[in-house]
């Protein structure tokens, strides 16, 4: 997240998604074709709501969440990296990888408590990358897309090191549930 840029070609709105790409300069974990210069294209969310509950469900569509940010931090930007500091000292300047970790981790936890959800434990920003990535297999998303997502050159790097039984986790939610239940 900390190499991507708030300007085009790094950052393209389209109607229909909006496609970010790493700077240049930005060396991955994995040095190779494959890692090298990645597109990550995420598509509209609810383009065209119609519901109430559409509506309130359209309000979480990157695009619109993205071209909001910008407008909002554009005042005080100082560097063209896309996430910015919005208070103290480094207002407007690049968040670090620390922050960003921070802040993934305190929006997981807030969304967890808005829907009155207990968070699973612990909740550590690089954990997030085993969690999401289970979630979506679990969901019936293929193992192709899940590693071209996660830039993963082959499924081998999920399997032996990202992959959690998301289903197990699902039926201690529910044991512990039941237990709780028994105690109030």
């Amino acid at each position: 997240m900390a190499a991507l840029c708030c300007d085009p070609p790094y950052l393209d709105f389209y109607p229909n998604r909006v496609v970010l790409r790493p700077r240049p300069t930005f060396l991955p974990k994995v040095v190779s074709k494959f890692h090298m210069g990645q597109t990550v294209s995420l598509p509209v969310f609810l383009p065209d709501p119609c519901s109430d509950a559409e509506k309130a469900l359209h309000t979480l569509d990157v695009r619109r969440c993205l071209l909001f940010y910008l407008k909002r931090t554009a005042d005080f930007r100082v560097d063209r990296s896309l996430f910015v500091c919005f208070k103290g000292p480094r207002k407007g300047r690049s968040a670090s990888s620390q922050t960003l970790s921070r802040w993934l981790v305190t929006a997981i936890r807030l969304a967890y408590s808005a829907a009155r959800r207990d968070c699973p434990l612990p909740l550590r920003a690089h954990s997030l990358r085993a969690q999401g990535a289970s979630a979506a297999f679990s969901s019936g998303l293929s193992l192709k897309d899940i590693c071209q997502a996660a830039t993963w050159s082959t499924p081998s790097t999920f399997i032996r090191h990202y992959a959690l039984d998301v289903d197990s986790s699902k039926d201690a939610v529910v044991g512990r549930t039941i237990l709780q239940s028994i105690f109030r």
